[in-house]
């Protein structure tokens, strides 16, 4: 009796003896988990603590019955739902783990501070296996409660929704996508966010392969440094404050089908590119309704290849397309098709440049500027027409 008595205080006092499958233990971390490469199979569809479900190791799988819900009690700076480690007490990693929801999955993260409703961590184990996040059905998250967090952050592994995505946070992004991270939704997309990015992207490849809506109080629609985003049709409204549509710069990379961006608030862009890339291969439409508002902006070596776009800027000292070169940068800007730009403000030009393009262009037949308002003009650069004709 003593023997086994001995041995088993010895288990209670190691903190990391955790069991491989835990389904609704009672505490506050690892409510539901997958560790030691263990496939687990939940029987119940509703959690709530807070670091509430993960799954860590390699090997290691955590299945999700259709319609789960996985929700935090409130304490700050937690992941309510981590693949491939915990935040317990800092951070613990495990590469080469899988969480796979085989239905709709439901996720709240409403909590203060950094919290993430959805974490997935980077790295490989040693047979290169990265950390997985598969929904099978529709996904709703949400996160609220301060700065500094995120609904989905994804910081090297992948992730795939196969139906429709719903994601509202407010001060906290709604996506962040570093690193060499791989996120897919396969369905539509809706973002509704209030002072933070609606996308915030340093790294990695995120595509959006049904329709993207975005609408944001006082932030960016989508914000990218690095890595490459492609969206089919793309709708964002930038409601208020000085948040851009799209902000690109250093080496992100945007391509969208077409769509509609407006930008409700002075001193705004639709899309504003100081580097980086931008492309649009059918109909597009720019719309800014402010003071100082500018359609597109293009600096430092920015590329942009435009199809069909109609652009309106609504307030003065709105340049339906402003270039900013400099001795040694130039943009590139390339239209595929004819395109229609007015401005109803006071100097508010329809293609306007502080300096001569260090890269000519080329404005296709059919293509019309006009300008309304004192002190404007259609075109406020030189510009190489192609022979084509020319509407100001």
């Amino acid at each position: 009796m003593l023997k086994k008595l001995i041995t088993f205080s010895a288990i209670l006092c190691t903190g990391q003896a955790w069991a491989a499958c835990v389904d609704g233990a009672a505490g506050p971390n690892g409510v539901d988990s997958a560790t030691e490469g263990s496939t687990c199979d939940n029987s119940g569809t509703s959690y709530i603590g807070n670091n509430t479900a993960y799954a860590s190791g390699s090997g290691s799988v955590l299945n999700f019955l259709p319609g789960t819900v996985i929700s935090s009690n409130g304490v700050a700076a937690v992941y309510t739902l981590a693949v491939g480690g915990v935040n317990s007490g800092g951070s613990i990693p495990g590469a080469g783990a899988t969480v796979h929801a085989k239905g709709d999955l439901t996720v709240n993260g409403n909590a203060l501070g950094s919290t993430r409703s959805i974490f997935i961590f980077s790295g490989t184990d040693a047979g290169g296996k990265r950390n997985s996040l598969q929904i099978d059905g529709n996904l709703t998250a949400t996160r609220t409660g301060g700065l500094y967090g995120a609904v989905i952050e994804n910081t090297g592994g992948d992730l795939l929704v196969a139906g429709k995505t719903s994601l509202t946070s407010n001060v906290s992004d709604a996506l962040r996508n570093r690193g060499d991270a791989n996120s897919t939704f396969r369905g539509s997309t809706s973002i509704n966010v209030s002072g933070s990015n609606g996308i915030f992207q340093s790294g990695g490849t995120v595509n959006f392969n049904g329709d993207l809506t975005i609408n944001t109080t006082t932030g960016n629609g989508i914000k990218t440094s690095g890595g490459l985003l492609n969206a089919r049709e793309l709708y964002i409204d930038v409601k208020s404050g000085v948040g851009n549509g799209i902000a690109i710069s250093d080496r992100g990379i945007v391509n969208i089908s077409g769509g509609e961006i407006i930008t409700e608030g002075k001193g705004s862009t639709a899309i504003s590119l100081n580097g980086g890339a931008f492309s649009s291969t059918d109909a597009l439409s720019i719309l800014t309704k402010s003071n100082d508002s500018q359609g597109i902006v293009l600096s430092g070596d920015a590329k942009a290849i435009l199809a069909r776009t109609d652009i309106q800027t609504q307030g003065d000292n709105a340049n339906g397309i402003n270039i900013i070169n400099t001795p040694t940068n130039g943009v590139t800007l390339y239209f595929q098709d004819a395109i229609s730009i007015e401005t109803l403000g006071g100097g508010s030009n329809a293609i306007a440049s502080k300096n001569n393009p260090a890269n000519g262009f080329v404005l296709p037949a059919g293509s019309m500027l006009v300008t309304q308002g004192e002190n404007s003009h259609g075109i406020d650069m030189q510009i190489e027409s192609g022979g084509g004709d020319l509407t100001v």
